[in-house]
């Protein structure tokens, strides 16, 4: 479908990409008015008979109905291209099971080294030791699904593109209305003239068509969007060495970064190893020295998870006492085999005690699970559990496809039939 409207845009010559992000709205709509939920060639056709007349019009009293016949040849110029991707499609395809016939070989050689390497008695000494720390690369960044916060604070300053907030300014967008508490400039009319219906025939109009009292007064109550500030608790202990784990969480990090920047928050970085925790880099609107900080993050040494988590307690409290605006999202990337105590308890059981404390605070949080093994203990779960966090393994976090993503944004599911595309 998104092939046909842009071929169409092209041939007809319309400018910029309102058209097409218009015609595809507008055939999506249509397939749903004749009660399907498959956009067919006829709804783009007809999208276009809608979408095109005004966009195309370069000189005062041009006809459209004359390149009607040029619509006709787009579309047909698509099903020709169609046609001959498919011939070159069943040309591959040979090629290809030739390919796969030679690949196959070279799959099962590395899947037997692979299964090699993660049995410590074949080990040849490649894996990192958990005493010793080791630099790993950053994995490659990917779009992230959005697990935004929801605050709804009154009166709050700044902003950002990431949660919404109720706002008292004249910026942002209305959706509902209050009786004012105290003098307003910012009226709600729609609201306001309900308020005084139901009393027109009672009042006194003296020659006006309505009359409206101060007690009907409405105010707008607005919306906006906002910025919040996003702290990465980063597990760099020697378990997250193994299977390259570390590699493909900063590379998550990276990810969640470049949606941070892109969203406006402040980031911060507290890594935990060893012994303890350290605050890398203390909230900050720069997320290149963020990102500088994660690519130099030394990997190894016990796991003391609670004290991360006590670290991130008291950076928000921190930052909540220098700005009480703030609203923060903290980020745990861990395991969650924790096995250093601060006071002698049960390591797990410290960590969740300690979680349980944002919880208590209504303190948002999410927790992305490293654990990539093939016997899965579920630790990280216990702590999302206990933070009252959202829980996501790694591999779930990168986003759909740029299809599914459209898909969602439709006003019902639809798929795109093969027969006529």
């Amino acid at each position: 479908m998104l092939e046909l409207i842009s071929q169409i845009c092209v041939d007809m010559g319309v400018d910029g990409h309102r058209a097409d992000i218009t015609m595809m709205k507008t055939s999506i709509t249509l397939a749903a008015f004749y009660g399907r939920t498959e956009v067919l060639e006829e709804d783009v056709k007809e999208a276009a008979e809608l979408v095109l007349p005004h966009r195309m019009r370069r000189k005062p009293f041009d006809n459209y109905s004359d390149k009607q016949d040029k619509l006709d040849e787009s579309i047909e110029k698509q099903r020709e291209k169609k046609k001959e991707k498919e011939k070159e499609k069943e040309k591959n395809k040979n090629e290809q099971q030739k390919k796969e016939h030679n690949e196959q070989s070279g799959k099962e050689q590395a899947l037997s080294e692979e299964q090699k390497s993660d049995n410590p008695e074949d080990s040849t000494g490649e894996q990192p030791d958990a005493s010793s720390e080791t630099i790993f690369a950053t994995g490659e960044s990917y779009q992230i699904k959005q697990f935004s916060p929801d605050f709804r604070r009154e009166n709050r300053n700044g902003s950002g593109r990431r949660s919404k907030t109720l706002t008292k300014s004249t910026q942002g967008r209305y959706i509902k209305s209050k009786i004012p508490e105290e003098k307003t400039t910012d009226l709600a009319f729609d609201a306001t003239l309900r308020a005084a219906a139901p009393y027109q025939l009672v009042r006194e109009k003296n020659g006006n068509s309505i009359v409206i009292h101060e007690s009907d007064f409405r105010q707008k109550v607005r919306e906006k969007k906002i910025g919040n500030l996003v702290l990465f608790v980063v597990d760099a202990s020697g378990s997250m060495g193994a299977q390259q784990r570390m590699v493909a969480s900063k590379g998550a990090v990276l990810s969640m970064l470049m949606d941070a920047y892109q969203k406006r928050d402040k980031v911060g970085l507290i890594a935990f190893k060893g012994t303890g925790a350290e605050l890398l880099l203390p909230p900050t609107s720069s997320v290149e020295m963020a990102q500088k900080y994660l690519e130099e993050l030394p990997t190894g040494g016990k796991t003391p998870l609670s004290h991360g988590l006590m670290k991130g307690y008291e950076t928000i409290h921190a930052e909540l006492r220098r700005d009480p605006d703030t609203c923060p999202f903290m980020v745990l990337i861990s395991d969650g085999r924790a096995n250093v105590s601060m006071n002698g308890e049960a390591p797990l059981q410290e960590s969740k005690t300690i979680a349980s404390m944002f919880r208590k605070e209504c303190i948002q949080s999410a927790v992305i699970d490293t654990e990539s093994s093939i016997i899965k203990f579920g630790l990280a779960q216990e702590i999302s559990n206990a933070l009252g966090a959202r829980y996501l393994a790694l591999e779930d976090l990168k986003a759909d496809s740029i299809v599914e993503a459209v898909r969602s944004s439709a006003p019902f599911e639809f798929s795109v039939s093969s027969n006529n595309f």
